[in-house]
Parts: C-alpha cells; sequence; structure tokens
C-alpha cells in the first residue's frame, strides 16, 4: 500500500479501557493498543492514536483514592500522568521500532486558523515519517470555554481535520445497544436516514474518571458520518478488535458514511462557535435542508428571522422556528441586505450549498 493510497484511521481509546478497578492506569492494557496498533502500521495504515488516561496514569503515581472532582486536582493528576503516559508509549512503540509524538490540544487550537493549520501540518508531516501521533486534551490549561467535551469530541475533530477515513472509538462497551428490543442486542449498523430514529436508545452513561458517554460518541459519529468519515463504536477490550474492525468483521456498531465533505465544509466545521449571527427557517426549509441526500442551498424565501450584526462572508448559525440550531455557512450578505430580502425568492441564496453545513435534525 503506497503513501497516496493509505487508508488514514484515527482510533481513540477510552479511559475505561486503560485502566483497572481502580482507576489507575493497567500498563497491560496500554502495551495491547501499542501492539495493535503496531501491526496495522505493519499492514501499510497511518494511525493517529487519541488516548485518554493521563488523569488514570497521574492518579496511579500519587496514590491517591480522592475522587476526580474537583478541578485543581484534575490539573494535578493530568499533569503528572501525561508525562508517565507518553513516557510509556513511546516504550511500547519503540521496542517495535516506532516512534510517537505527543500533540495537546485546545479547542482554539481548532478555532483559530493559524493554529489549526499549524497543527494539522504536524501531524501531516509525522504521519509522512511514520510516527504515531498521539493526541490528548491539554487538560492543564483547558478550562470552561477552552475545554472539549471529553476526548471523543477531539477524536472527531482531529479526524475531520485530518479527513481520515475511519474514526474507531474503543470504550468498554460492544456498541449501540438497541434499548428498544426485548434482546438488548447491538445495533451492527446505522445508516444517515437511520440516525435521528435511533436518538431514543442512547443513554448518557459515563465513567468517574472519564467525560464521556454515549450521547457525544453519538454526536460526534453523525457529524462525522456526514462528513463522509466511517466511524465504529466498538469493545477495546476484546482481543484483537483493531484488526477485526478493519478486516470487515460484524463488530460493533458501524455509522455508515454519506459522500465525503470539502476542505471547506470540514474546516466550517471546527468554526461553528465563532458565528456572528443566527438565520431562523421556516420547516419546509429545515426539512429540506436537513435531507441527508440533499444539495440544497439556504435560500431566503425559506428564512423567517435574522439576527446578529453580520458582514458578508461571516459564519452565521441556522436554526429551526423552535430555536434548535441545524447547522451554519458563510453568509453571501450583510445582515441589513438578508434582513431586507427575507421571503424574497429568485434572488441568490443566503449561504450557498458548498458554504453550509448541516449536522443536526
Amino acid at each position: 500500500m503506497s503513501h497516496a493510497t493509505k487508508k488514514r484511521i484515527v482510533v481513540k481509546v477510552g479511559t475505561k479501557v486503560l485502566t483497572d478497578d481502580n482507576g489507575v492506569i493497567a500498563q497491560a492494557a496500554l502495551a495491547t493498543i501499542a501492539d495493535q496498533i503496531f501491526d496495522l502500521k505493519q499492514s501499510g495504515y497511518d494511525i493517529v492514536l487519541v488516548s485518554s488516561g493521563a488523569m488514570g496514569a497521574g492518579k496511579s503515581l500519587l496514590k491517591t483514592t480522592k475522587r476526580l472532582k474537583n478541578v485543581s486536582e484534575k490539573q494535578l493528576y493530568s499533569a503528572i500522568g501525561q508525562a508517565h503516559l507518553i513516557a510509556r508509549y513511546s516504550e511500547l512503540f519503540g521496542a517495535h521500532g516506532v516512534l510517537c509524538a505527543q500533540v495537546l490540544a485546545t479547542k482554539e487550537d481548532f478555532r483559530d486558523t493559524s493554529h489549526f493549520f499549524n497543527m494539522r501540518s504536524c501531524m501531516e508531516t509525522l504521519l509522512h515519517d511514520g510516527v504515531v501521533p498521539i493526541v490528548n486534551e491539554n487538560d492543564v490549561v483547558a478550562l470552561s470555554e477552552l475545554a472539549f467535551t471529553d476526548n471523543d469530541e477531539l477524536a472527531g475533530l482531529v479526524a475531520s481535520m485530518l479527513n481520515a477515513d475511519q474514526l474507531i472509538i474503543l470504550s468498554t462497551i460492544d456498541g449501540v445497544i438497541d434499548t428498544n428490543s426485548d434482546a438488548q442486542s447491538v445495533i451492527r449498523q446505522i445508516t444517515l436516514r437511520e440516525i435521528d430514529s435511533i436518538t431514543s436508545v442512547i443513554t448518557a452513561d459515563k465513567s468517574e474518571a472519564g467525560r464521556g458517554g454515549m450521547t457525544t460518541k453519538f454526536a460526534v459519529a453523525k457529524r462525522l458520518a456526514r462528513q463522509g468519515i466511517e466511524v465504529i463504536i466498538a469493545n477495546g477490550t476484546t482481543p484483537g478488535i483493531l484488526a477485526d474492525i478493519v478486516g470487515g468483521a460484524s463488530v460493533g456498531t458501524r455509522f455508515v458514511p454519506g459522500k465525503k465533505q470539502s476542505s471547506t465544509k470540514r474546516r466550517l466545521t471546527h468554526t461553528q462557535s465563532s458565528a456572528r449571527g443566527n438565520v431562523t427557517v421556516n420547516d419546509q426549509a429545515a426539512t429540506v435542508l436537513s435531507d441527508a441526500a440533499t444539495t440544497a442551498s439556504l435560500l431566503l424565501v425559506g428564512v423567517t428571522r435574522i439576527e446578529g450584526e453580520f458582514k458578508k462572508g461571516d459564519l452565521v448559525s441556522v436554526s429551526t422556528q423552535s430555536g434548535h440550531k441545524i447547522g451554519y455557512g458563510l453568509s453571501q450578505y450583510s445582515h441589513a441586505e438578508a434582513t431586507s430580502h427575507i421571503g424574497r425568492a429568485n434572488i441568490k441564496p443566503l449561504i450557498q450549498y458548498d458554504y453550509l453545513v448541516i449536522d443536526s435534525i
């Protein structure tokens, strides 16, 4: 498999996969993950690892039983644990003759254009030279608005930034469980058209040491599937799970991706929080825009309200009549121009399809 045709996979490993029942890092679990990633690299895949476990590593070093609630305690565990975690990964990959590199990020790194392209360039270079980037949130500085919901969100942003073919989320569950059935079986495959009908089976359970739950995993999977990136949620404690997934075995839950989005649309995904205004659309427009197969632009005839002071080319969010945000895009009008044309047909779109991202319905 040549470099130009290498399949690119982002693997996210959750806290519970890497820690024991006491919440401390399990060395055998780290070794298992490193071995599996090395095997994939040997098979010709480009791999980025998004690894939780820094707080668990710190907790094992401090020999404390305190619960991880206080922000300063979490920062302390993470600062100590991250160094230990990356050192251990370095040893494990080094035993295979592979180098790894630490990449710490906050949300600001995805929002800021220069940070975004610098980070992407760095990871592209690492992958080109056969190095395994190991990504984690910079917990020491990532507070409030700079913090990710959890590492599932971070992994989704990394997969989008690198235009990955797959994001594999490893937790201690076998996949999305159909709680509406008596058998409580794993849903093996979810298409874009099925995603919202399955939302009712999702629960928000999370671990003590980790922040993630199925709600976030599901939201990340939905967004990436719309971008054309396949997502698999599977049990990271299952022996050989990564080889099974890439080999096409029926394991975990697979979110079937749609058509690959352009780099422009994927870039907009990282800047949605910087929207300068909001556009409310009527129910008919919301239905058309939310169709997974649509290639529609946002027309002013479907707009009912415009808020915020924005210029032509600024990012604006798109909401339904009930106030639910369904997407965002670059306006072809200023606020004043758009407001004067509300409800009009046969004029250029407010947001052209190539610069419009719909990620929720």
